[in-house]
């Protein structure tokens, strides 16, 4: 069953991260959204070091499931490149598992 299960991060602007989460729950692309609202990302952009306070997207999803995200996010989110890392599960509560399974097979 694990096989299946991802964990996807994505960083988003502050001020959208709700509205972004809303809009993938809504579309049924995950089950699970965790907004960490606050944290400063440090990072390289076409040669220059940059900052910027960012939120993190922790998503619950499957497999199945992650081209329409992947879709959904190239459409809605306002970066060139947006962070999208999808994490296999390799183990878990089964019950919850099942849970995050069964919800994302739901249309």
């Amino acid at each position: 069953m694990t096989e299946d299960i991802r964990i996807v991060f994505m960083s988003v602007p502050r001020e959208i991260a709700k509205s972004i989460a809303r809009g993938i729950i809504t579309e049924r692309q995950v089950v699970y959204v965790n907004i960490i609202p606050k944290m400063a990302s440090f990072y390289w952009w076409y040669g220059k070091s940059l900052t910027d306070e960012e939120s993190l997207l922790i998503l619950k999803t499957t497999k199945q499931k992650y081209p329409a995200l992947q879709e959904f996010v190239q459409r809605n989110h306002p970066y060139e490149i947006p962070e999208l890392l999808s994490v296999g599960v390799e183990e878990g509560l089964p019950d919850y598992l099942s849970w995050v399974k069964v919800e994302t097979e739901r249309t």
